[in-house]
Order: C-alpha cells, then structure tokens, then sequence
C-alpha cells in the first residue's frame, strides 16, 4: 500500500501515548483498590498520612488518564487533516493514462428504484463511463417505470429473468449475462448519492506510484439528512463510528481492506481473480476477506463521499445490522479462523468480536447480580466516601467533553445539541439492541440458521395503512412484563422481607430478588429504549426532504473543502481532480 509519512508519524506518537495511557490506568486501578481496601478496613492501618497519599494518587491517576484520552482525540483530529493533505499529494503525481480507462456504473435496484439517485450519480465529471441499470425488481408496476426512466434517459437496462436474491445475485447474474466490457466496475446502493469527481479522484489510487494489486477503493459513507428525527440522530452516531473506524485503519495498520458495496471502484482485474461477486448476503465483506488471501488490498479514499438514506426507524435498523452479524458470524465460523494471518490481522479482528459478542453480553447478565449484592451489602460505605463521588463526576465530566471532542467534525454538521447528547443516544441505542443481539448470534453460531434477503426499502403499498404501533406490539408486551417481574419481586421481597430469617440475610433468597430484579430491569430498560427510539422517528426532523430531490453536499464533514481549496490554490498548474 501507500508508504504514508502522516501514518509513520501518528504511529510514533500514537505508541507513547496508548503506552502512558495504559500504564495510568493500571495505575489508577491499582491506587483505587488499595483505598477500596483501606476504605472498608480490610486492612488496619491507621496512618494519616497514607490516607492522604492514597486520596491524592487516586485524584491524579483519574485526571491523568483523562487528559490522555483527550490528547488522544486532539491528535487523531491533527493526522486526520494532514492525511487527507498527503493523499492530495500523493494522487496529484499520478499518470492516469492518455487513453482513459472505461469505468461501468451499474445501479442494481431491488424494489427500491429512486431515479433522483441514478441522475445525480450520471453527473460525474470522468468522461469514460457507461452507465447501466440492473433491475432485480419482484413488483412489475417498479420495473415498468424503470423501463420508462432508462428510455427516456438514454441509460442501459438490464432485466433480470426473475428476481434478484441479494445484491451478489444481482451484480453477478449482470456481469455473466451482459458480458459488458470494462476497466474499472463503479457500484453503488439504490439509494446512494455519489461526489460529482468521486470516479476522477478515485481512479488516480490505481495509477500512482509502486501500486500493485490494489482491488478497489471505497468512498467514505455519510447518511444524508431525510424527513424524521430518528434517521438524522442515528445517522449521527453511525457515522461518527465508520468514519473514525475507517480513518484509524488508515493511519494504523498497512491495509485497509474495506470494501463498501454501498460505492466502490472496482479493478476488473480484481474481480476475475475472485470469480466475481462471492454469493450470499454478506457480499462485500466475503469480496474484501478473500481477496487479502490473495494478497489483494482495498483502501478507503478520505477525499470522496457517497451519501445515502439512512434506515426510517429502529425496526429495519436493527434488522439490517442483525442480517449483517449473522453472515459474519458464518464466514467467520468456516473460513477467518483457518486463514488468519498476521498481515491482515487488524481486519480479521473486527469480525472476531461478533464471535464473542453473544457470550459476553450473556455473561455480563450473570455477573450482574454479583456486582449489584455487591453494591448492596457496602453502598453505605461508597455513599458516604466523599472522594468515590468526586471521582465519579470526573469521569463523567470528561466524558462529556472527551465525547465533544470526538464528535468534532460530527458536530459541524448535526449541531452542537447532538453532538453533546451523543453518549445518550448511544446509550439508548445499545440497551436496544443487545437482545436481538444476543438473539442472532445464538441462532447463527449454535442453530446454524442465517438471515435471508429482504430489502429494507422495498415498496409495499400493501402495509401503507398498517397500524404504526403494529412493529412494537412485541416490545411493548415484553416491556410490560419485565415491568410487572420487576414490580413484584420488589413488593414481595422488600415488603415481606423472605431474604430476612431470624434477623439475618438468607443469602439465596437475597441473591434471587437481586436477579430476578436486575434482570427484569435490563429487559424493561431495553425495550423501552426501542421504544422511546421507534418514537423519534415520527418527529418530522427535516420538512425540505424529498426522494425525488438531488441530495445536497454542503457542509459535509469529510470532505474538507477548506483544505482542498487551500491544496489546489497552492499548486495551480494541477487540473482539480476531486
């Protein structure tokens, strides 16, 4: 991959700075069960001076750890803008040959036609593309109007002769059929808004320096702000993560093989080694995991954005990222395990977590109970010690401004407001998930039973008039049932006391309201987060949107135009090329 000064230099600081981080930290935690121990009498020391000592370490590591994680977040600001500049450098000396390379956009649709999207993405400034629609639709009244729109527009149509099971099966069954010749294969969501230069910027990675067997480049992902308040908060979160995830491969690790279905460049090349699209839901991931077997890599270009819709409420959110764990979870189980290798350790490591992710979470419920007794049996000691409690707000303070801090360039786009409810929002949007999360990984790892197909805008005039509380019937019996678990333990065994015999604690009755307490707490405290967040997609957020609008690029966060400007104002005798 590309030799990059800006990653060298981030590593460097990075190492000494991760290495500070954890070495306070354990120190911290240390100090902090020492004074535990003090605290409670454990031990008998009676010393004041100790005790002071003690107090004063358990301060300083707090605030010392703190400041690590925000010098931190202001560094990976700093690289992040001169990474972009260096790639700006690097794409400027490319020699994109005389003779321009054909690129092919196919934009496969599935029910989920929206021709404001093809138009936009034909506005592309690359003079040597062919522009094609794939349509896998089911509904004949969507593909008659497809049919019309590529008419009327001049554009290719490929219809396929029947429906399309999946993205894979869609792109795959165009490229055997259509036998279309290309260079370079451009692919995108149905619902994706492409930069006007994203195909004349993005093909410059393939014709630098020393490049070889570079596969494809994705384009950051952004969602696009749309109608209701739930999108345009979750989209927030979600964003922050992938960019973040994405910048931090670049500047950490050598490869980067991301690979996003939603805009991808692809070598022609890359795809006859691989046999094209591997078939099956999860097709980008299986594309980007079997291609660094080969030695092949993909990167993720910091300088162009694709925009696209983001999910209308928690329901289909969350059935689109359940759909995409399940199929990792069964690539992972028959092929990262057997073909890992150290090369492209940090990308097999991501996928590792889902693996885990079931367990630990039902762990966690288990040791729940313990943590709470716990908390019970010595809450007078921590409620009365003066320093837990400043200790505690430190943390929470910082994490507001560590989360602001993060939230940086997040913040230029969804406002201050967001950014500073972030760690809420995240909050809500775990307790909401862990459940199903739990869920699908017990049905794709121990029952073998995967997600199926099902596009997640597909028009269905059928449901138009259903019930809006018909998707959360589920939860709200759920919530009411923890709810009622959870009121009566509470009366029966703090009103009638049974953890109580001959004045003393029954140790197993005590740890069963306990249990039976937190966890019917966590249910309820989950399914409520649902549906407090299936709620906030009925406020109308965003009056002006509108499907059948172009999708507008300002003030978008990633592409960072003041730099881009300040580059080519710098060195006029380059023709802009993103």
């Amino acid at each position: 991959m590309f030799h990059l000064k800006t990653r060298d230099e981030y590593r460097k600081k990075m190492y000494w700075i991760r290495l500070s981080f954890q070495f306070f930290t354990l120190l911290f935690f240390v100090v902090f069960i020492l004074n535990t121990i003090y605290v409670f009498n454990l031990v008998n020391i009676s010393q004041s001076f100790f005790k002071i000592f003690l107090q004063s370490s358990l301060y300083a590591m707090s605030g010392i750890t703190i400041i690590n994680l925000i010098i931190y977040q202001v560094i990976y600001i700093k690289y992040k803008k001169k990474l972009i500049w260096e790639y700006l450098e690097i794409l400027s000396k490319a020699k994109v040959p005389s003779k321009l390379p054909k690129v092919v956009y196919v934009y496969t649709t599935h029910n989920d036609f929206i021709p404001a999207r093809m138009l936009q993405n034909m506005q592309q400034t690359y003079k040597n593309m062919e522009y094609w629609i794939s349509d896998g639709s089911s509904n004949l009244e969507i593909s008659k109007e497809i049919k019309e729109f590529a008419k009327k527009h001049k554009i290719n149509l490929f219809k396929m002769n029947k429906p399309s099971e999946n993205k894979a099966d869609n792109l795959n069954t165009f490229l055997n059929e259509t036998k279309v010749k290309f260079d370079y294969l451009l692919i995108g969501d149905a619902d994706v808004a492409f930069d006007k230069k994203l195909v004349e910027c993005n093909l410059r990675y393939f014709y630098t320096e020393n490049q070889i067997r570079l596969g494809y480049v994705s384009s950051m992902i952004q969602d696009y702000k749309t109608k209701n308040f739930f999108s345009n908060m979750l989209r927030f979160v979600e964003n922050l993560t992938l960019f973040k995830k994405d910048i931090n491969k670049v500047l950490r690790t050598n490869y980067s093989p991301n690979l996003y279905s939603a805009c991808c460049l692809l070598k022609k090349e890359y795809l006859d080694d691989m046999n094209n699209f591997p078939p099956g839901f999860f097709e980008d991931g299986y594309l980007e995991l079997n291609g660094s077997k080969k030695y092949w890599y993909g990167l993720i270009s910091p300088l162009t954005l694709s925009l696209q819709k983001f999910d209308e409420n928690i329901k289909k959110y969350k059935t689109r990222q359940l759909r995409i764990i399940d199929w990792i979870i069964k690539y992972e189980q028959s092929e990262a395990f057997v073909n890992i290798n150290n090369k492209f350790k940090s990308t097999y490591n991501e996928y590792f977590i889902n693996l885990f992710s079931g367990p630990a979470i039902l762990l966690s419920l288990i040791l729940l109970p313990l943590f709470i007794l716990f908390l019970v049996w010595f809450w007078p000691i921590f409620i009365t010690t003066l320093y837990y409690w400043i200790i505690l707000g430190m943390w929470l303070i910082s994490g507001w401004i560590i989360s602001a801090i993060a939230n940086y360039d997040s913040a230029k786009i969804m406002g201050k407001a967001n950014a500073f409810f972030f760690p809420l929002f995240q909050f809500l949007l775990f307790m909401s998930y862990w459940p199903s999360l739990v869920k699908h990984w017990f049905k794709a790892f121990v029952l073998k039973k995967y997600s199926t197909f099902m596009p997640s805008r597909a028009r269905n005039y059928k449901n138009k008039k259903q019930s809006k509380f018909q998707p959360i019937k589920f939860d709200l019996l759920i919530m009411l049932i923890s709810l009622t678990i959870l009121g009566l333990s509470l009366f029966l065994f703090l009103y009638f006391k049974w953890y109580m015999q001959n004045g003393s604690f029954n140790w197993y009755l005590l740890f069963l309201f306990i249990a039976l307490s937190s966890i019917s707490g966590m249910f309820f405290i989950s399914y409520f987060s649902t549906i407090i967040l299936y709620l906030l997609s009925f406020i109308e957020n965003n009056k002006d949107y509108n499907d059948e609008k172009f999708v507008e690029y300002n003030n978008d966060y990633v592409k960072f135009t003041n730099l881009k400007d300040k580059f080519f104002k710098n060195n006029l005798d380059i023709e802009r090329f993103c």
